[in-house]
């Protein structure tokens, strides 16, 4: 499909896993959008869970990502897919309730929640990227209660995780929790640069992971980084600065899809029990 918005992809193919959110039965339409960044392309899924089945999964790559690449993709989804009752946008950044601070893309916490559901008459669930993909991951691989999901986009070093700890997703203050890019720019040298071999990927990651292995100690990470795939390669470049006891379980995706989906309806899920009255008052000033 030729559109403004962009070219619609075929349908990714990923490994089959149990989505928990499509077996979780609801009375509510609900568009889930995501968009996964990398330096040369920016991928927007969305999917639609429609009273608990999953009735639509595609994507969308565009060239170019600002505020109106977003407006765009957005009218361009609602147009075409009607009866909405809810939206979740998993966006990278750092969300707070409703705004979101990225200024390499231009938003400088603005409140994009509720201008959005303002122009779509659709209450629209603003969270991290990476946030959902825990999320899902956590949902979708049960006894992952302490761990940590870290995203090395490619050919950028500005890194980002999740982290979930007793089982709960961890935002901290002000929700900047995962956001590891100024540790990488404190500690490694020409990172940007670096970031494009190999071995710098490898010196960058380590960088990160070093720091939540000596700070929370989760009991797994979960990683995506195209650049470092080999995670024996990993604990053995770890292993020079910490006893590799104190190393945890590591773990290599090469999906974000797979769990970004599943992880944002879920979050959805757990805002319609919690702000209902949030809800209908947007429905309401929509009517």
């Amino acid at each position: 499909i030729n559109a403004r918005a962009g070219q619609t992809l075929q349908k990714e193919k990923e490994p089959e896993k149990r989505d928990p959110a499509a077996a979780a039965e609801n009375n509510f339409r609900i568009l889930t959008l995501g968009m996964i960044n990398h330096k040369d392309m920016y991928r927007f899924a969305y999917r639609i869970y429609d009273h608990g089945s999953r009735t639509l999964d595609k994507e969308i790559i565009k060239p170019t990502f600002s505020e109106p690449d977003l407006e765009d993709f957005m009218d361009y989804i609602v147009a075409r897919h009607h009866n909405i009752d809810l939206i979740g946008l998993a966006m990278p950044g750092v969300t707070y309730h409703g705004t979101l601070n990225h200024p390499q893309y231009g938003f400088f916490n603005e409140n994009i929640g509720r201008d959005l559901s303002a122009k779509y008459g659709i209450p629209v669930i603003l969270l991290n990227d990476v946030n959902a993909i825990a999320l899902g991951y956590q949902a979708m691989n049960p006894g992952t209660d302490d761990m940590v999901f870290y995203f090395q986009p490619k050919g950028d070093s500005k890194a980002g995780a999740g982290v979930i700890l007793d089982g709960r997703l961890r935002t901290g203050y002000r929700h900047n929790a995962g956001e590891i890019a100024s540790v990488i720019d404190m500690s490694v040298a020409g990172a940007e640069k670096k970031i494009m071999t190999p071995e710098g990927a490898m010196e960058i990651v380590c960088a990160g992971l070093l720091s939540y292995i000596c700070t929370i100690a989760p009991q797994k990470i979960v990683l995506y980084s195209d650049l470092t795939p080999n995670t024996e390669e990993i604990r053995e470049y770890l292993s020079r600065y910490i006893d590799p006891g104190y190393i945890p379980e590591i773990e290599h995706v090469d999906r974000l899809k797979t769990y970004m989906m599943p992880g944002t309806m879920q979050r959805c899920l757990q805002v319609i029990t919690e702000k209902k009255e949030w809800i209908e008052e947007v429905k309401k000033n929509a009517g």
